[in-house]
């Protein structure tokens, strides 16, 4: 049966996502703080993950703050396009209105 340390393998180019983490020693040492290789590269790996899910969510949120904006001009143009439609049907009957006396 292998040991912890041996089932442990940290493959270069692994998403870090699909890594396991890797079970507590139960051995006399447990609670030490000495890293071993693979643990300092799971947790560079981790730490890259991080930072590339940072800047993801980020980009999302500047798309968002975008969209966000995008809307209210929409609401201003859809305000202005109906004032601008009442202005024109206004004009339009009145100029009928004159029309309809000259005649």
């Amino acid at each position: 049966m292998a040991s912890n340390d041996d089932s442990f393998q940290l493959e270069t180019g692994q998403s870090p996502s699909k890594v396991r983490s890797r079970p507590q020693s139960r051995g006399a040492n447990h609670g030490t703080s000495g890293n071993t290789e693979a643990d300092k590269s799971r947790e560079e790996a981790l730490r890259q993950e991080l930072a590339s899910v940072k800047k993801v969510n980020e980009t999302i949120e500047g798309v968002l703050h975008s969209l966000e904006k995008a809307k209210a001009n929409m609401k201003v143009s859809r305000r202005k396009v109906s004032k601008a439609a009442a202005l024109t049907s206004v004009r339009r009957s009145t100029a009928q209105s004159v029309l309809r006396r000259n005649c």
